[in-house]
């Protein structure tokens, strides 16, 4: 099945990414706490500095995705299109897979009666 994404929802798609920005900051906070522990005056300035990574790293990803997502609906619009896929569909179709250790495992997809998809993860019963 073939889909073309022709629109981002900016403000839901940006909270996402938002959220993902501020989890990849965390990165500069791990690297400012020792910066601020060890650090001579300079060095803990700039660890202070490291240590708002996730709030900086959240309002800049917040804006330029704020930005792209308009670029994108606004090209996609007048160039009539935008970025293609090909996707398969499966409904209720269990995967079996193999886990560390040899333990089979089955993973189910389906739908409720509500259409909502729901995953199921089913170990076997072992006997004792």
């Amino acid at each position: 099945m073939k889909r073309q994404l022709i629109r981002i929802s900016i403000l839901q798609s940006s909270k996402i990414v938002t959220a993902l920005y501020v989890l990849m900051g965390f990165l500069y906070t791990l690297a400012g706490i020792p910066m601020i522990i060890f650090g001579g005056e300079k060095l803990r300035v700039m660890g202070i500095i490291y240590l708002l990574g996730p709030i900086f790293a959240g309002v800049l990803g917040f804006i330029f995705f704020v930005i792209f997502a308009a670029i994108y609906n606004l090209l996609a619009k007048r160039l009539g299109g935008g970025l293609n896929s090909k996707l398969r569909t499966w409904t209720n179709r269990p995967e079996t897979s193999s886990v560390d250790g040899g333990i089979s495992c089955r993973f189910d997809i389906g739908r409720k009666a509500n259409g909502n998809r729901t995953a199921f993860f089913n170990l076997p019963r072992t006997k004792r």
